[in-house]
């Protein structure tokens, strides 16, 4: 057995993974020989063969039969008047045995009556402009079709005063480029306008009658075209009954890229290589092709949206703008070839969406996301992920894969590239893939498109993925509310849609706690957006989001102090008729955060930075708690060592990253699993930091209902001279109540490198060892 590495098959290209496939299929189908495979070893495709690979270099000059490829319903195809004639002619003319069943095919669509033209003579086409401009309604179609026929009649009145005729709207129009080039001088000048205005009004009329016939055409080729047209008409489109035909992305909008027809483009290079005489290089354009090697007689041609690089446009060349590169015929050949490897299926896959992505392989709707030239208003046709496999598969394998392949989310299938990423993290793919190129179709030159590859994913186990589950709910309530603005989504919320959207494709490739984080802040910074909504206004959440797991929070932790700072905060449970943290930020319900408020909210979320937001939240906080009587409000379900407060105190935290993921963490449920197993985590201080004795008593005091077994009454001052930056004051006022209710204060003075809106704002945050901070504070017990 030969293994053969062909290193011109590489997947850095859409057309480098096509050829793959091409090569794969036709030794495949037209050696008969059964023991050929293929797989794909460090980015190359490598075929296991019998034969060696000049047999096959050989096979492919002397015996390879091109499949019949045609597409007789569109533009440029080579059916129609005007098209060009080159590739289409020259297979006509053939007698080359390879290309019988290709010519009989070509020979039979030209009797078609949907394809034959009556446009005999100029008459036929003005009056055929004229009758459709008279039914037409007012507007640039229709003006443009009068400016036609206004400029084909000046032009062909001053031909006939030039020439002393009166009959030339009678000219066949086979016959009317030649009487142009007779003429010279003036005559010839006047012609050659009236000649390309008459071209222009053909091409109207041929797309006028294609456009009527179109889906016509479509039925007809499935009907009447042989058996071996079949493979390639399922790749380019699906026909499910009572509905319109579905195109297949990869092959563009029905075998054409904007003004390149893939079909007659096919039938050029056919007759360039295979046609006797046509191309002496033939068989070293093919090595070159599948091997990688250096070679000359390339041509200059559009490859289309296959290799972004030869596509041509502007800046691509070495002047301003590069039609068309020059590329090798065979890269052309293959991938067509290939892309037949690439069928569809609507049996139990199709559903009602109308992209009808479902029933095409590996192919989704896309996700603007990825790569680095993202923008959210970009024109991308689709997404498609294409397997790569490291185990020696035949072509019927491929073809079973292709027709019947998963990538699942439990048991629907993954509508879009961010649920493929998601689904190939959880293994809902087909076992024997070890990864996926991914390729978008994007709109880049003009009306044209290109498919850029946006990077290889392997297939591995994320088992982290899963909490993503808890997070379609959310998703879905979220998208929900922002269809209900009928496309006039305010520019905060798409901006905040995509984040989430960007950190959860993030994620998916790399489920790390930066990425969990990347997650949470992201839905922090919609929850805020949506906190901050008048709940008056007509479109607003039907209730507020939330239900996540604290597993989310173990997923999230980087070690740093931000992470379990928001966590503490966010945990902040009602106490009696004060309501959780929650309601202090947003306009949830005090007693069932759930809900939205009905009547007043304990909403107190005011202040240019978090701590200023935070020390109003404390306030507010302790004035519920003395007007509804009910203990200390600060308590929550995750509590930190008071040493982990302490760059809090001295401003070395990210606040930013603390309030973004504050407000994702909101929508933690912390009645769901994991809360024991982040108590145990965070059981002992991240750091060995010296406290301040004076936050040390203010905590103390504002924390604890008892102390020392004595009870503290509530002392409103505190708190007052602290939000007033008195902080030596407060804590005297502090020091005052201590010693009332009988207990031995040490002395304790407040350390000037503290701002006292910090002090304020960290007496919110859980801790957990009220022992240490009455060691620090308090005499010890005699």
């Amino acid at each position: 057995m030969n293994e053969i590495v062909l290193r011109g098959c590489r997947p850095e290209t859409l057309m480098g993974y096509l050829k793959a496939l091409g090569v794969l299929r036709i030794l495949s189908e037209q050696l008969k020989e059964h023991t050929v495979k293929g797989f794909w070893r460090n980015g190359t495709f490598v075929i296991h063969s019998s034969c060696d690979a000049q047999f096959i270099l050989d096979f492919f000059r002397d015996k390879y039969v091109p499949t019949p490829i045609v597409a007789p319903w569109g533009g440029g195809s080579g059916f129609y008047p005007g098209d060009a004639q080159q590739g289409i002619g020259a297979i006509e003319r053939s007698t080359d045995g390879r290309l019988s069943a290709y010519r009989e095919i070509i020979a039979a669509i030209r009797t078609w009556p949907e394809i034959s033209s009556p446009l005999k003579c100029v008459a036929d086409i003005v009056s055929a402009i004229k009758n459709e401009a008279s039914v037409m309604r007012p507007g640039k179609a229709r003006t443009l079709y009068e400016t036609l026929l206004k400029t084909e009649n000046g032009y062909r009145g001053k031909v006939e005063m030039e020439l002393g005729l009166s009959d030339l709207i009678d000219t066949p129009m086979d016959g009317l480029g030649q009487f142009c080039k007779d003429l010279e001088g003036a005559q010839k000048k006047a012609a050659n306008n009236w000649h390309m205005t008459v071209k222009k009004l053909r091409t109207k009329c041929v797309g006028l009658a294609r456009g009527e016939n179109k889906e016509a055409l479509l039925k007809a080729c499935r009907t009447r075209l042989p058996d071996e047209c079949l493979s390639w008409l399922d790749a380019v489109y699906l026909a499910p009954s009572n509905s319109v035909p579905i195109y297949n992305p990869l092959l563009g909008t029905g075998a054409n890229d904007g003004n390149c027809n893939f079909s007659n483009n096919f039938m050029q290079h056919i007759a360039n290589l295979l046609i006797a005489g046509a191309c002496a290089e033939s068989r070293s354009l093919f090595e070159s092709s599948i091997m990688g090697t250096p070679v000359s007689g390339l041509i200059e041609s559009s490859i289309g949206q296959y290799n972004p690089g030869r596509a041509g446009g502007y800046n691509q060349g070495m002047g301003i703008e590069k039609k068309n590169f020059k590329i090798n015929p065979w890269d052309f050949v293959l991938l067509l070839e290939g892309s037949i490897a690439m069928t569809g299926s609507i049996a139990r896959r199709f559903t009602d969406n109308p992209h009808g992505f479902e029933s095409l392989p590996f192919t989704v709707r896309p996700i603007r996301i990825g790569y680095s030239s993202a923008t959210q208003d970009e024109d991308c046709r689709a997404e498609i992920w294409l397997p790569m496999w490291k185990r020696p598969s035949s072509y019927a394998e491929f073809r079973h894969l292709a027709g019947e392949g998963r990538c699942s989310i439990g048991r629907r299938q993954a509508p879009n590239g961010l649920e493929f990423t998601r689904a190939i993290g959880m293994l809902g793919v087909d076992r024997g893939i070890e990864g996926f190129s991914r390729y978008l179709l994007l709109k880049r030159r003009g009306k044209s498109y290109i498919a850029l590859n946006a990077g290889y994913m392997p297939v591995q186990y994320r088992p982290a993925l899963r909490l993503l589950d808890e997070l379609d709910p959310i998703i879905w309530q979220l998208d929900k509310f922002l269809r209900g603005f009928n496309k006039k989504i305010p520019a905060t919320f798409v901006s905040a849609r995509r984040r989430i959207e960007v950190a959860t494709f993030q994620l998916c490739q790399k489920p790390d706690p930066a990425s969990f984080s990347g997650l949470v802040q992201a839905l922090g910074n919609m929850e805020y957006l949506i906190a901050q909504r008048d709940r008056s206004a007509k479109i607003n959440p039907q209730r507020p989001l939330g239900g996540l797991s604290p597993m989310w929070i173990l997923e999230s932790d980087d070690g740093s102090l931000e992470i379990r700072i928001a966590a503490a905060i966010a945990s902040v449970r009602c106490n009696g008729l004060v309501g959780t943290v929650r309601s202090n930020m947003s306009r949830v319900d005090a007693q069932k955060p759930w809900t939205w408020a009905s009547g007043q909210s304990q909403q107190h979320w005011h202040g240019s930075n978090l701590v200023e937001r935070l020390s109003g939240v404390v306030r507010q906080r302790m004035m519920d708690a003395e007007r509804l009587n009910t203990l200390l409000p600060f308590s929550g379900s995750v509590s930190l060592s008071p040493k982990d407060v302490v760059s809090f105190l001295y401003g070395d935290t990210d606040d930013r990253k603390i309030e973004y993921l504050l407000w994702g963490m909101t929508l933690i449920d912390w009645g769901k699993p994991g809360l024991d197993s982040l108590r145990g985590r965070w059981s002992g201080a991240l750091h060995n930091d010296p406290l301040p004795r004076g936050w040390c008593l203010l905590k103390l005091l504002h924390s604890y209902d008892f102390i020392r077994g004595v009870e503290i009454r509530k002392d409103p001052r505190s708190i007052s001279l602290l939000a007033a930056g008195r902080g030596a004051e407060s804590i005297q006022a502090a020091l005052h109540r201590v010693r009332v209710s009988g207990l031995m204060p040490l002395p304790v003075n407040q350390d000037e490198q503290i701002n006292t809106q910090r002090q304020l704002a960290a007496l919110i945050i859980p801790t957990n060892d009220q022992g240490l901070l009455e060691s620090l504070v308090l005499e010890d017990k005699k």
